[in-house]
């Protein structure tokens, strides 16, 4: 059942101001930077620039660990003293294991940073407080320390085994959930008892970043090709994320097995290093490591397919959503929200069994050996980002969701 989503027609007009007093968003992992490659921080900091340049009688406040640098946006630091930290090691060392010490979320070291960052406002937050959660963790935490303040969980992943119960908890604290797929309220819908899922929940997408991820010329994609080691006539394949559930083995084995007219190139982002290896005597991979936005921009815009091969839950990736918009045609698994983004046929191709690398290679070859078809599914990509993921009408989305919390106190 899905009967406590949202429709997204307006309660509330788009253009009034922000009702918030003041606006917290929180992420414990890593810092929040609006130019960074990494998907969820990046997302959040856009958020906190947009309000803060949107609102000024909105006090915009980002946390996170280490400073950031989102301009018009206070920067609270989280940290943790030695004390707090040697308890956090403690709890997850072998030593702490050997004495029956069991390590929660709760004992490790983000959870605790972002408490001691919460703290500072737990006598000033109040109903006209949102906090923005991005993770399970400081969605729960966020209700405890700060019990006035309204919540917003932004669900950007599923909980891992183990982690249904702190799933149900960070639901049902909430004031409201968002989620940017269908899938993942469905999928998340179905671990959680229905009387715990009590909170609104709005489905709001990820959205196209237009200012980092723009068309260059013919001269400067060539300059780019000579620059990262692609040669005039290699094909490239484009894959983002070094964590095992993207699914770079699964790439990798794919273009191993292909039968490829020419010399075809994995070109893959994450990671510390940089390395180069052959897969077989038609394909090879180019590992790039971590590059800036500028340099992703330029390194997307070598490659002729894109690949989001991902073996566990994906909700809306931002690879996904970037490739699309500069006219890449992508090729994705059947999981999670991704079949919500490419249309089989029409804006790229769905595999459907994610570990079937026969079928990975065979949706590879075709594509590859089709310029025709890659282009005209290519453009239908780019045409369907403009209409499902503009920036614009996302955020006013947000302003509706954030106004309505604090029009429902």
């Amino acid at each position: 059942m899905i009967d406590t989503l949202c429709d997204n027609e307006p309660k509330l007009k788009n253009s009034q101001p922000l009702l918030a007093k003041r606006l917290l968003i929180v992420y414990e992992n890593y810092p929040l930077e609006t130019n960074t490659a990494r998907a969820v921080p990046r997302l959040l900091a856009q958020l906190a620039a947009h309000f803060a340049s949107t609102d000024e009688a909105t006090e915009v406040i980002a946390i996170g660990p280490g400073k950031t640098h989102i301009e018009g946006v206070r920067s609270v630091s989280a940290t943790l003293g030695l004390a707090g930290r040697v308890r956090c090691r403690v709890h997850g060392s072998r030593v702490g294991r050997s004495l029956g010490v069991r390590q929660t979320v709760e004992s490790t070291i983000p959870f605790q940073r972002a408490r001691e960052a919460l703290k500072q406002f737990a006598q000033t937050a109040d109903e006209q407080t949102i906090v923005i959660a991005s993770t399970m963790a400081v969605a729960v935490l966020a209700k405890q320390v700060l019990p006035r303040a309204r919540v917003v969980y932004w669900i950007q992943s599923l909980p891992r085994l183990g982690q249904e119960a702190l799933a149900a908890r960070a639901v049902a604290g909430a004031d409201v959930v968002v989620a940017p797929t269908h899938a993942i309220y469905t999928d998340l819908f179905s671990l959680i008892c229905r009387d715990r899922f009590s909170s609104p929940v709005w489905q709001i997408p990820n959205w196209a970043d237009g200012s980092h991820f723009k068309k260059l010329s013919a001269e400067q994609v060539a300059e780019t090709r000579q620059r990262v080691g692609l040669a005039e006539d290699d094909f490239a394949v484009m894959h983002v994320g070094r964590a095992p559930e993207k699914g770079l083995q699964i790439a990798k084995t794919a273009l191993a097995i292909g039968n490829f007219q020419k010399n075809t190139v994995l070109v893959t982002i994450g990671g510390a290093t940089k390395e180069r290896g052959r897969l077989s005597e038609h394909a090879e991979f180019l590992q790039l490591g971590w590059v800036s936005l500028e340099e992703l921009n330029a390194i997307y815009q070598t490659c002729q397919l894109g690949l989001v091969p991902s073996v566990w839950w994906e909700n809306c990736p931002l690879a996904l959503i970037e490739m699309m918009s500069l006219g890449i045609c992508p090729i994705g698994s059947r999981v999670g929200g991704i079949p919500e983004m490419i249309r089989h046929g029409e804006s790229g191709f769905i595999v459907d069994a994610p570990n079937d690398v026969a079928a990975w290679a065979s949706a590879i070859q075709t594509l590859a050996a089709d310029d025709a078809l890659r282009n005209r599914l290519g453009h239908q990509a780019s045409i369907s980002v403009q209409q499902q993921f503009d920036r614009q009408r996302i955020l006013s989305q947000w302003r509706q969701v954030l106004n309505t919390v604090i029009a429902t106190a």
